[in-house]
């Protein structure tokens, strides 16, 4: 009974019902509470709903139960640094590589939180995996993490080049055509009348704030320093928004983003009362929250017509830091981050697309460039605060990171203090990216003077 019931939540899983699977591996865990089985995947499902404090419990426990799987301990060392727990998340690695020298990603998870020195033995182990047997997905992830190492260690060539492998393992799959197409279509539904005639419509609520931009351009920076108000709940990169235009895409006869030129303002406002309905539980006792879903940036028509008053954060970095960046991480839901004309493509993309919803919205969007958070914090946050419109409360301590989980590649950086060199850190590899700033021209993507 119990590998029938293992069985049908695995199939679950992997099909993408996790509330579904979460539900069986609920009822699981209470009929067989010594199967470290039933635990691990509980864990892993609760975290992809975003519960994030009963994936951790849910994982410890089968750490407990079977403490010798270096896959429990390497999952349960993930939850925890989405929570700030990097000591304990670094003995959960430690103790999984101890039990699988061969795995990468217990090495890979490692190098996001600790400096490792030129001697660590964690690099010819890297480098064995990065040649050996294991498929292309594991080797990339070895060279990911030996490029983090070098790039610490101010050994740039030698990072570069792990990362130009690792990049080479892990082929982009993306396709500049379709996704200009899509952007065209927002611009022919989403127009500046179509925007002006609906901005007493939908929900009026200046409580959710939208913070929208490129991978790695700074968002979860300001988006933690909107967190540390006590009035602030920072939700990460929200799902919701996306599952609702995916409903009106399947479902409306002309699709999306079609359809939304048909609705009326009860539709606009029936799908922000669902979508606040789903995350206000998420912000507690704060009166604003914040969704830091970047790709929402593609939906601003959509978000502007149903939230006409909520604020709406661009972050942005210089193309070349932010295309590097993005370049520089295992993104396994980015499909252009794998190649530097990809990344060129995707941003000149993007930039378009923003400069059209700046042009066309009521409602202005406040742009925040991360050079500019770096260099003078306290500004930002005044800024901030009085975009979010709460009281900028000066006695509140800004170095204490806000107590919640961050569920990105920056959960350890946007944690730490900001130093300037973070700034200018990609024109360390100025002299290899020769080939992107071929593809900005290309592309025509609009660099800082």
């Amino acid at each position: 009974m119990s590998e029938t019931l293992l069985a049908d939540a695995v199939q679950a899983y992997q099909s993408g019902n996790l509330a579904s699977a979460r539900n069986m591996l609920t009822e699981a865990v209470a009929d067989y509470p010594e199967d470290a089985r039933f635990h691990a995947l509980l864990g892993v499902a609760s975290g992809g709903l975003f519960e994030y404090d009963a994936a951790r419990e849910a994982l410890k426990k089968a750490v407990e139960l079977d403490p010798d799987n270096s896959e429990y301990r390497t999952n349960y060392g993930r939850m925890l640094i989405y929570s700030g727990a990097f000591n304990e998340a670094e003995k959960q690695f430690r103790a999984a590589i101890a039990l699988n020298p061969e795995s990468p990603s217990a090495y890979y998870y490692l190098t996001q939180i600790v400096d490792l020195p030129a001697e660590d033995p964690a690099i010819s182990a890297l480098e064995t995996i990065a040649e050996g047997p294991l498929g292309d997905e594991h080797k990339a992830m070895a060279k990911f993490a030996l490029g983090k190492i070098f790039d610490r260690l101010g050994e740039y060539d030698a990072a570069f080049a792990h990362y130009q492998r690792a990049n080479q393992l892990t082929p982009a799959t993306y396709d500049h055509g379709a996704v200009t197409k899509f952007y065209d279509a927002f611009k022919q539904v989403f127009t500046r009348d179509f925007l002006e005639s609906r901005r007493n419509g939908g929900n009026q609520t200046r409580d959710v704030i939208f913070i929208v931009g490129m991978p790695r351009s700074g968002s979860t920076l300001v988006e933690e320093l909107l967190a540390r108000h006590d009035g602030v709940a920072g939700l990460g990169e929200r799902a919701e928004m996306a599952r609702i235009v995916g409903a009106i895409s399947r479902h409306h006869p002309q699709g999306y983003p079609a359809g939304a030129a048909t609705m009326t303002d009860e539709h606009y406002r029936g799908f922000a009362d669902k979508y606040l309905e789903e995350i206000k539980p998420r912000a507690q006792e704060a009166s604003r929250y914040v969704d830091k879903n970047l790709r929402n940036f593609q939906h601003l028509g959509f978000i502007r017509t149903a939230f006409p008053k909520a604020p709406v954060i661009h972050t942005r970095r210089h193309p070349a830091a932010a295309c590097l960046s993005a370049y520089f991480q295992f993104f396994q839901d980015e499909p252009s981050a794998f190649d530097f004309d990809n990344l060129a493509a995707r941003y000149a993309a993007y930039q378009d697309l923003m400069q059209y919803w700046e042009s066309v919205f009521p409602e202005p969007l406040h742009t925040i460039d991360y050079e500019d958070v770096v260099k003078d914090r306290d500004a930002t946050v005044k800024q901030l605060r009085n975009i979010a419109g709460i009281a900028d409360d000066a006695s509140q301590d800004m170095d204490e990171a806000a107590k919640r989980d961050i569920i990105t590649s920056s959960a350890w950086q946007v944690r730490q203090p900001v130093y300037d060199q973070a700034i200018n850190h990609w024109r360390n590899y100025e002299k290899h990216l020769g080939p992107l700033f071929e593809a900005f021209e290309r592309h025509g993507v609009k660099l800082p003077d």
